[in-house]
């Protein structure tokens, strides 16, 4: 059976970003910090995250291990969320978890995270794509009960 164009890209994208992490690291200034880990599959993922005064996401970093899967979906997530407000972070983990369920949700917002909506139809990878999600939405929950006006 031949794949389709759009299989095709998804796949490349999955490798280029094992290959290419974006935000991979420790930040050495940070707010937030979450761990998440799934024991199905064994990915395991420490979120970085520095909030600033105004409550947005100005730097996001994470270290761990785990499928292509799980790689490309906290690379794209930190990239989506960059830049943007603590309340506009939590409503784009909700539009991507909705997305990855099988919901029709407005995807122009989600940029490349859209191509992990095809994990839908293995549930037992669901949980790689959604992991880094869940850490994110924990940090950023502490955030909104923390007021701002830190250093």
């Amino acid at each position: 059976m031949a794949l389709s164009n759009l299989d095709l890209l998804y796949r490349q994208v999955l490798v280029d970003y094992s290959q290419h992490p974006h935000h991979y690291g420790e930040l050495s200034k940070r707010t937030g910090v979450a761990q998440g880990a799934n024991a199905s599959c064994g990915d395991r993922l420490t979120l970085n995250v520095l909030v600033s005064e105004a409550g947005v996401i100005a730097d996001i970093g994470w270290i761990g291990q785990g499928c292509a899967i799980h790689q490309a979906s906290a690379s794209m997530m930190c990239d989506l969320v960059i830049q943007k407000t603590v309340h506009e972070g939590r409503q784009l983990i909700d539009q991507f978890l909705q997305l990855v369920q099988g919901a029709n949700v407005a995807q122009d917002l989600l940029g490349e995270t859209v191509l992990l909506a095809g994990v839908q139809q293995f549930p037992a990878r669901v949980s790689c794509a959604t992991q880094p999600w869940h850490v994110l939405r924990n940090i950023l929950d502490e955030e909104e009960e923390v007021p701002h006006g830190r250093n």
